[in-house]
C-alpha cells in the first residue's frame, strides 16, 4: 500500500504555532518512508512526523527535516497497529514571503503480506549455539 501526502506550510509559520496535518495510513507496517523537499525553501522549512503523541521521524526528539531540493528516503519496520491509524505532520516555515511544501510517501505492508525469511547464516549460527541441527 502506498500513501502520498503534501504538507504545505504558509509563510511566517513559527515553530511555536506550527501547521499540523493528519496523514491517514493503514493498520499495517511502515516499510519505506520518502520525504521530498522541493527546491525553494533554502532550509527555512521544517517537518516532524509523529505517531500517537510521540515524535517518530526523525527519531531524535526535537529534530526535524529541513533542506532545499532534497530527497530523504529510508527503509523502515514500524508497525502502526493502534487506532487511529495516522501520522501527524508538524511543520513550520521561517520564510517570511513564500509558502513551501513537503511531499511525503509512506509504503506499508499488512503483517500477513510480509514474507519473513531467516537467512541461512542465521540458521547455521543458531545450530552452532545450541549444538543441534536446526
Amino acid at each position: 500500500m502506498h500513501f502520498f501526502f503534501m504538507v504545505t506550510i504558509p509563510a511566517n509559520t513559527l515553530q511555536t504555532a506550527p501547521v499540523t496535518q493528519i496523514l491517514p495510513i493503514a493498520n499495517a507496517i511502515i516499510t519505506r518512508v520518502q520525504i521530498v523537499i522541493p527546491p525553494g525553501p533554502q532550509g527555512l522549512t521544517y517537518l516532524q512526523l509523529g505517531y500517537h503523541g510521540s515524535q517518530l521521524y526523525p527519531l531524535n526528539p526535537g529534530g526535524s527535516y529541513s533542506g532545499d531540493d532534497l530527497i530523504i528516503e529510508f527503509d523502515e519496520y514500524q508497525p502502526t497497529i493502534v487506532s487511529p491509524y495516522q501520522l501527524i505532520a508538524t511543520a513550520w516555515n521561517l520564510d517570511t514571503v513564500n509558502a513551501h511544501s513537503f511531499l511525503i510517501a509512506i509504503t506499508q505492508l499488512r503483517p500477513e503480506e510480509m514474507q519473513m525469511e531467516i537467512p541461512a547464516t542465521s540458521i547455521a549460527a543458531l545450530s552452532t549455539l545450541i549444538g543441534q541441527q536446526v
